[in-house]
């Protein structure tokens, strides 16, 4: 309408020409009313079937308040819906020009059956406002109601599920507690309680459990009782043993399958000259090296074939010193028969052997003694009466060289045959050694009688006695004991005497002492059934290679030595049932140390 009207509405508003051409729009368009507002007025042109003005007058009165109010288009329904038509009214303006304030109202009439739906919507939207000012009251009361009925929900749930719970917990709270009974040991309360289904199983299962275990507990009491007693007897076996195997004289030593030493007792350790006790594990073909470990490890393999195998074996110590032994090692075999290792024992012969060495040569002295004395009594006697017949026949020619030939030759034979009558006057001795008678005594006084015979016969030298006082008594022949400290004192003498001739100290290698002294001590150490003395000098020392040797007969340090002084020492020690042997002295020397028991 507004692009076919837009020529005519510039002049003339009213002019019949528009009019029909406004009639001919709203016929087109089905249109009920029409109005034009210009600054000139308003024009109106309605149907001529209906007569909408007054339905739309105030609708229209608003549309044009705001198109005054600068509005661009306008477009509402007639809100008088309680009418039988309904109306909808559209407003435009005609041209875009800001100063042109003309403006096109149309109002249409919808077909009845629309309004009829309309007027039925009206209706229900009425009913809903009403029933949504009722629906806080309605939402209430269901709240409510639905509150009452969850409670009473929540309240038959909650009994039930107490109950049920009770049915349940309660088993298993008495379950638990004697679980924590069972677990510190009470097996005697099984739980009493009512349960049905599987927790009644598992409660006669947990009673069942229990018994067993309270049946087991008195068993393994009982297991652990005879354990507890097996292995105390083992325990005590296993001391036993320890204790056998550490004081035997013998070595003994136990290694497995790859050498490795297990156990070593004390008298092994000494046997074989070790500082400190090896560590378990550590090869014994490391700890004893060269031939003698080459003939200890071929034992070893001989006992593999033939389960024990038998061999002497000389030991050569760190300190230079040898030890004569019988070995024997025997092979650890397992119940399958694999060999798990080997022990092996070493049997100290060196004392046998010195004793041996001892009685051959007292029966050697005792045949030398017997073959060399017969001829030198008359040789010293044809020596003197030569001496003397030459002296009356030559009485007036002295002074010749056969004079002086015949005299030194005399003299020599006679010195010489002195010397050979006390060697065999020693082998006599220590061939023929009496049987020691010993006899209560104290061995202080030996001491000092033995010291008294070297009263002004010291050249430069001093004799230092410290007796202990409370030294018990002692079965000792006194004669004998005598003899040895005198030939201990000797000993001590000629190793001052050719101190500055000694090639150095066994000990420690220091230089001469300025000091000659031999000291003798006596002490009875607390806790022991032996009475030790000590005889110790400031000499040249012994070397520990000839330690040994020392006591054996026919072996000297000393030039001129028949070697049978401290092989005479030792067999009286031992006639006393007593031990001797020989230390370092610090700072320099040697010291002989002599115990002897007090029983």
């Amino acid at each position: 309408i507004k692009r076919s009207l837009s020529l005519e509405l510039r002049n003339d508003y009213d002019s019949p020409v528009l009019a029909a051409q406004i009639k001919q729009q709203m016929a087109a368009y089905n249109l009920a009313l029409v109005r034009i507002l210009s600054p000139a007025g308003r024009t109106t042109i309605e149907s001529e079937d209906t007569s909408a003005l007054q339905e739309v007058a105030s609708t229209l009165a608003v549309a044009e308040q705001s198109f005054l109010t600068g509005a661009q288009t306008f477009t509402s329904p007639d809100e008088n819906v309680d009418s039988p038509a309904l109306y909808f009214i559209a407003g435009v303006r005609l041209s875009d020009a800001p100063d042109d304030r003309r403006v096109l109202f149309a109002a249409r009439q919808f077909p009845p059956e629309l309004t009829a739906r309309v007027a039925s919507i009206d209706e229900h939207r009425r009913n809903f406002h009403n029933l949504s000012a009722k629906i806080k009251r309605i939402k209430a009361t269901y709240i409510l109601l639905l509150a009452a009925v969850a409670l009473l929900l929540i309240f038959a749930a909650s009994w039930m599920a107490l109950y049920l719970a009770r049915g349940i917990t309660v088993p298993i709270q008495s379950l638990a507690e004697a679980t924590d009974r069972v677990a510190h040991g009470d097996f005697t309360r099984p739980v009493d309680v009512v349960a049905e289904d599987e927790l009644a199983a598992l409660v006669n299962s947990f009673n069942q459990m229990a018994a067993q275990l309270a049946d087991n507990r008195t068993r393994l009491e009982l297991a652990a009782e005879d354990l507890s007693r097996t292995n105390l007897a083992l325990d005590d076996r296993r001391r036993y043993i320890e204790t056998v195997l550490e004081s035997l004289s013998t070595g003994v030593v136990s290694t497995d399958q790859k050498t490795g030493i297990t156990t070593i007792n004390r008298a092994a350790i000494f046997m074989l000259g070790f500082a400190k006790k090896p560590e378990v594990g550590t090869p014994i073909e490391q700890l004893i090296g060269g031939r003698q470990g080459e003939e200890l490890a071929a034992l070893c393999r001989r006992s593999r074939r033939s389960e024990t195998a038998h061999a002497e074996i000389e030991f050569r110590r760190a300190d230079g010193s040898s030890l004569h032994t019988a070995t024997t090692a025997v092979a650890l075999r397992s119940s399958e028969g694999a060999v798990e290792g080997w022990v092996i024992v070493i049997e100290d012969l060196t004392d046998l052997i010195h004793a041996e060495r001892a009685a051959a040569w007292s029966e050697v002295a005792r045949r030398m003694a017997h073959e060399i004395k017969n001829p030198l009594t008359p040789i010293q006697l044809s020596a003197e009466r030569i001496l003397r017949n030459y002296q009356r026949g030559v009485q007036g020619s002295q002074g010749s060289r056969f004079d002086e030939v015949v005299r030194e030759g005399t003299a020599t034979i006679v010195r010489e045959v002195a010397a050979l009558q006390r060697m065999v006057e020693e082998f006599s001795r220590f061939a023929r050694l009496p049987e020691a008678r010993p006899a209560p005594a104290s061995l202080n006084d030996v001491v000092r009688n033995a010291v008294d015979l070297y009263a002004d016969r010291l050249d430069g030298m001093r004799i230092e006695c410290d007796l202990a006082e409370d030294l018990p008594a002692l079965r000792l022949d006194q004669e004998q004991i005598k003899r040895a400290l005198v030939n201990l004192i000797e000993n001590a003498v000629e190793a001052l005497t050719t101190d500055g001739k000694a090639e150095g100290n066994g000990s420690n290698g220091d230089p001469p002492s300025t000091e000659k002294l031999i000291r003798i001590q006596s002490l009875h150490p607390r806790s022991s059934d032996v009475v030790r003395l000590i005889v110790s000098d400031t000499g040249h020392g012994i070397r520990p290679a000839d330690r040994d040797k020392l006591f054996l007969p026919k072996f000297s340090t000393r030039e001129r030595g028949t070697g049978l002084g401290l092989a005479i020492v030792s067999h009286i020690i031992a006639d006393h049932k007593g031990r001797i042997w020989v230390e370092d002295n610090y700072p320099r020397g040697a010291q002989f140390i002599i115990e002897l028991p007090t029983e």
